[in-house]
């Protein structure tokens, strides 16, 4: 014969924590919600009482191979309690005021659409707006000698260096021992680490929560442009490129770097665009993170804003600046530091009375002071041995000074931070992605204009893209257009 089914949780002297003796009935199948003041133990009776005697039940229920795993919570300071079932508990999250975090990166949803567009957007070039597809070993080949060529002819008397690397690390983090050993293994002698050049060793320490770039060294030649004109020099350096390609392809899985004097070229089998001989790796989510160096703006490090020196507050219209006006230095007057004989020494050379009210300057006086002029001006005065001694600066303003000072101690200047304001990025816009951030689009739409799309626009975006033809997500070579996705 079945019990009766019992449509209430009971709870009969509850006494954990703050609780006095305390008798409840809470019904089921309700929305039921626990209000007080702080200290009224709401929480010792939802969480302390009543989910731990149901979870402390369900782990008694399983076998005691299984409770070796899971543990059995203390009994709660209760008489009895009645009708409850296997319960779960949902804990308040504190949301951390990062201004990396959108709702996207708090709810991770954000890790799926990357991984998304990654797998089924299609590149295309920054420049000229056509889709970047793959190349081939011969015609990265192809593009190397016409390359070198056009170098050659811009200088046909000395001889040129010619590079190839291979990109096998690009800003991942790590001590990379065994690719090091697995390098030298393979008769690889030399390499390129964060931009200095090293002899390949397994000893060689990087520090594991530094992000590095590593960059092998495959083949080094020199020619010259008279060089260019031999069909023999010529074929024979087509069959070196071409062996020197394909062992960087094979190391970095399709990237090869090109370096001619300072100027650097990057291949790829993966995306190029034949135009305007631009070419990039594979897709991978981090490009269309901001929180990763790949995805993010270069000036405002993917925060979407930055702190600006507000030249308004800088000077005291009310004062000169030798009573203080320059509101950063009070003690201008007072001062022998170099930096405010350099001042004093732009003022005297450009006709600046340091006695006249600053609100009394011209335009030009104030534009002078707070954004500088790049000029280099002679300063003199007595070094730190008494000596008469004279140095070479160059101006560049106050308030460029300041933002110089401010970003090089990585914004813990609070002296600085009284005189700047937040503001948008000036390179991004706010979108935080890299101004040279690659177009990625799916169907007939961006991907990144789809991230800042509301909710029901984003809902409705998505189902229109997806459910018209199933041909897109299925096109993961992004060898053509979805013709049919709207």
């Amino acid at each position: 014969m079945k019990s009766p089914m019992i449509n209430a949780i009971s709870v009969k002297g509850a006494r954990e924590h703050n609780l006095k003796n305390i008798d409840v009935s809470i019904p089921k199948n309700k929305f039921v919600v626990f209000t007080g003041v702080s200290g009224s133990g709401k929480s010792s009776l939802a969480f302390d009482t009543i989910y731990a005697e149901g979870q402390r039940r369900y782990v008694e229920s399983l076998s005691a191979y299984a409770r070796q795993f899971l543990g059995i919570m203390d009994k709660p300071d209760v008489d009895l309690i009645e009708g409850l079932s296997p319960s779960i508990s949902i804990d308040q999250k504190t949301v951390t005021h990062n201004p990396r975090s959108t709702v996207g990166t708090i709810t991770e949803i954000y890790d799926y659409l990357r991984v998304l567009f990654a797998r089924i957007g299609h590149p295309h070039c920054p420049n000229c707006k056509i889709e970047i597809k793959k190349l081939s070993v011969d015609e990265i080949v192809e593009r190397i000698i016409t390359i070198i060529k056009t170098e050659l002819s811009a200088d046909r008397v000395k001889p040129h260096t010619i590079q190839l690397l291979s990109p096998v690390v690009r800003n991942r983090k790590g001590e990379f021992r065994d690719l090091f050993e697995n390098l030298i293994s393979k008769g690889f002698r030399k390499a390129r680490i964060d931009t200095k050049e090293f002899d390949l060793d397994p000893g060689i320490g990087l520090i594991k929560t530094n992000k590095h770039t590593i960059d092998v060294y495959i083949d080094s030649f020199s020619l010259q442009y008279k060089d260019t004109k031999d069909e023999i020099y010529i074929s024979n350096l087509q069959t070196r490129l071409t062996t020197a390609v394909e062992q960087s392809t094979n190391l970095s899985d399709g990237l090869v770097l090109l370096t001619i004097e300072k100027a650097e070229h990057l291949f790829s089998e993966r995306f190029s665009c034949p135009n305007c001989n631009l070419s990039l790796p594979e897709i991978e989510p981090r490009m269309f993170s901001f929180n990763s160096p790949l995805g993010a703006c270069s000036e405002c490090k993917g925060i979407g804003t930055v702190y600006r020196v507000d030249p308004d507050l800088l000077l005291n219209p009310n004062l000169s600046m030798n009573e203080g006006g320059m509101l950063p230095y009070p003690k201008f007057f007072h001062q022998t530091t170099w930096y405010m004989r350099l001042v004093k020494t732009v003022a005297i050379t450009e006709n600046i009375n340091i006695d006249k009210q600053i609100s009394e300057f011209t335009d030009q006086e104030k534009e002078l002071l707070l954004n500088g002029n790049e000029k280099t001006y002679r300063v003199e005065g007595k070094n730190r041995f008494g000596r008469d001694t004279a140095i070479y600066e160059t101006w560049h303003g106050l308030a460029r000074d300041l933002e110089k000072r401010y970003f090089e101690t990585e914004g813990n200047s609070y002296e600085i931070q009284k005189y700047m304001r937040e503001e948008t990025c000036f390179a991004c816009k706010g979108a935080r992605r890299p101004t040279s951030w690659l177009p990625t689009r799916w169907g007939r739409g961006s991907c990144w204009t789809f991230l800042f799309d509301d909710l029901p626009s984003g809902k409705n975006t998505f189902r229109r893209r997806t459910a018209t033809n199933q041909a897109c997500i299925s096109d993961r070579d992004r060898s053509h257009w979805c013709t049919v996705c709207p």
